[in-house]
């Protein structure tokens, strides 16, 4: 039996045939006009085993957007799977559609692409937009040729939606733009080290351009201050493939060393070979300063911390080898060489109490007797003892000023300031030379721009010794205020002279530096703040007078047997009356017994059981009219954890000479 077609098959199989032959026209004609565009999709190339079936299915097939326009009418004659998927649309939705609703912006474009394609007979390639059935806006680009089929002029555009491409793009537009505008320096090398890429700031913080830099080697950053391990370590760890993280110190164009931290990362290719390095670093000089700033901060407290706690042992032990020494000593005639030996007992002691004394100015902990004070007297006053202390090639230089110059200091210690800077400069001047001496006025504004750190608002009083020296070393200026660091020989020095300076200074609030001159020598500033309610100008001279005794009588109650013996027959030599206990407890008892017995109480501030001021508070309900004086070998900080000194009781620092402790119990008593 013989099958017939229904019209309706017929009519469908038409109609396959009609689209197979456009296809075939359309083949034909891009080959020979467009350059062969169709035949690049994939799966479009032209089997001749199979015919047209082949070709519709791979048509429809194709990844690429296809559509068939009719230039005269703008409409859309067929159109691939791909195409109706793109725009949302079922396929027979998407034919007859005019191009207007596919592309309601890109009118004015397409014409123009149409007119270049007809009348000049060139392929187009360009960009624009297509609209969804959903009214979504996707970037898309699109080539187009012209097809003549059956006589009948049409143009075949290829689509392909280029969303992905384009967010790929911003997204390496974005990197690009972080990378130019980082502040870190960002460098890309070959597998070998050589630069192939540098952002602007590498130029910034090494001063080598981006022409300079690349097709070099990193050793151009090299400083000479890393060994060859440490390269072989860097490497080693990046040929294994893992990130290094470290710090450089690098050298900039200008022979400037500065720090680098440095991350450094391998990238490879899809078979997992390195091919490039990344090097990500910043400059952390300033924080490399501010950290060695803050461990040497914590170094000189840690140390001003054992200075205090051995001050007080070192202080009960130098006061009766001072003061049994000084007895012994006028014991002898003048003319007696026991006597002379007996000086050097003497000197050495006080020395070493001098010595006790800066270990506690360099920890801050030291007792101030604060007064107003005129620089310019301090410094006039000095001037004939620093002259006899310099040899006789080197000239100390001094103009007396005008303005009175006047700070709230502690005499003692600002002459010990004084004396420590001029011997300084007089230890870098080993053939001669000449020692300035200058004071000024500044303010924290004036200060800030070239002190290099904050400086606490208000006004200054400047002190600057200037030498011609030997000067120093940068390393040495980084050490130069550090305690036990000297540049002197073994044996020549402590090391204690400018790390008390600096400690008396900052107890004064106030600053001190040391600069290298631009000539030979080297410049010490210190700031101290000024007074500015001018009352009497105080020079700060030491007032001498005769050591006096008398016969009054005196409690002394001193826990430390030596020191208590010492001060005993040091006050009986002077005449006066002692009883001396071991304890408060005793003197407490003696107190309560005698109460009218004795004129003055000398007690230490730290014994056992009844302290010196639990002591003196308790007395003054027995015997509000004895006079009371305290000794102590602690320093500041611990007197306050252990009650403190009460307000207008004298307070003598051990160790005491017997001539400054015969003074100050005529003064007590005299007042």
């Amino acid at each position: 039996m013989e099958d017939k077609n229904s019209p309706k098959q017929e009519s469908e199989l038409q109609r396959l045939r009609k689209r197979v032959a456009t296809l075939e026209a359309a083949l034909a004609n891009s080959r020979r006009r467009s350059g062969d565009h169709l035949s690049s999709i994939p799966g479009m190339e032209p089997s001749h085993a199979n015919g047209n079936k082949r070709w519709l299915g791979a048509f429809d097939a194709s990844k690429v957007s296809v559509f068939l326009i009719d230039p005269s009418s703008d409409q859309i004659v067929d159109a691939n799977e791909t195409a109706a998927r793109l725009l949302g649309y079922s396929l027979a939705e998407l034919i007859h559609t005019s191009i207007s609703k596919i592309h309601p912006g890109e009118m004015e474009k397409l014409r123009g692409f149409s007119e270049q394609v007809f009348n000049e007979g060139a392929a187009f390639s360009d960009e624009l937009s297509c609209t969804t059935k959903s009214g979504d806006c996707i970037p898309a680009e699109m080539s187009g040729s012209i097809l003549n089929i059956d006589g009948r002029e049409l143009m075949m555009a290829l689509v392909t939606d280029v969303s992905e491409k384009r967010q790929a793009e911003a997204t390496r537009m974005r990197l690009e733009k972080a990378i130019e505008q980082s502040s870190d320096v960002i460098t890309i090398t070959d597998s070998t080290g050589v630069i192939q890429y540098v952002n602007p700031a590498f130029e910034k913080l090494t001063g080598f351009s981006a022409d300079e830099a690349i097709g070099k080697s990193t050793s151009i950053l090299h400083s000479g201050e890393h060994d060859a391990s440490f390269y072989e370590k860097l490497w080693k760890t990046l040929e294994a493939g893992d990130v290094w993280v470290g710090r450089f110190v690098n050298r900039r164009k200008d022979g400037a060393l500065v720090i680098h931290e440095s991350t450094i990362s391998p990238v490879t290719n899809p078979d997992n070979v390195i091919t490039n390095y990344v090097d990500v670093k910043r400059d952390v000089t300033r924080e490399v300063e501010l950290e060695e700033q803050l461990r040497h901060k914590h170094q000189l407290e840690s140390l001003g911390r054992l200075a205090g706690g051995v001050a007080h042992d070192l202080n009960n032990l130098l006061s009766p080898i001072l003061g049994f020494s000084e007895i012994l000593r006028d014991g002898f005639a003048p003319e007696d060489p026991r006597r002379a030996n007996l000086d050097r007992v003497v000197r050495a002691s006080s020395d070493a109490g001098k010595l006790v004394s800066q270990l506690l100015a360099f920890g801050r902990k030291q007792y101030l007797e604060l007064r107003e004070l005129c620089w310019c007297g301090i410094v006039s006053n000095l001037i004939p003892l620093l002259e006899r202390t310099l040899p006789e090639d080197i000239e100390i230089e001094f103009n007396p000023c005008d303005p009175p110059y006047l700070i709230e200091a502690d005499a003692a210690q600002m002459d010990q300031v004084l004396i420590n800077l001029v011997l300084n400069a007089r230890d870098a001047m080993l053939g001669g030379g000449r020692i300035e001496l200058r004071l000024g006025r500044t303010n924290a504004d004036e200060v800030g721009t070239w002190w290099g750190r904050d400086v606490d608002r208000g006004e200054y009083v400047m002190l600057q010794v200037i030498d011609d020296g030997m000067g120093f070393e940068q390393d040495e200026l980084l050490k130069i205020f550090e305690p036990f660091y000297t540049t002197k020989g073994p044996g020549a020095g402590t090391g204690l002279g400018l790390a008390s300076v600096l400690g008396i200074v900052e107890q004064h609030r106030g600053y001190v530096r040391a600069q290298q001159n631009e000539g030979p020598g080297a410049t010490f500033t210190v700031l101290l703040p000024e007074v500015t309610n001018r009352h009497e100008e105080i020079l700060g001279e030491a007032h001498t007078e005769a050591i006096r005794g008398g016969s009054e009588s005196i409690l002394i109650a001193e826990d430390d047997f030596d020191v208590r013996e010492m001060t005993r027959a040091a006050l009986m030599r002077l005449g006066y009356r002692v009883t001396a206990v071991s304890s408060g407890e005793e003197a407490l008892a003696l107190v309560e017994e005698m109460s009218s017995s004795f004129d003055l109480v000398l007690t230490d501030v730290v014994m056992g059981g009844i302290s010196g001021p639990r002591l003196l508070e308790s007395m003054k309900e027995i015997s509000p009219s004895t006079r009371t004086m305290m000794m102590s070998g602690y320093p500041d900080d611990q007197l306050l954890g252990r009650g403190g000194v009460q307000e207008g009781v004298l307070l003598l620092r051990k160790p005491v000479s017997v001539s400054v402790l015969g003074a100050r119990i005529r003064e007590v008593l005299d007042g």
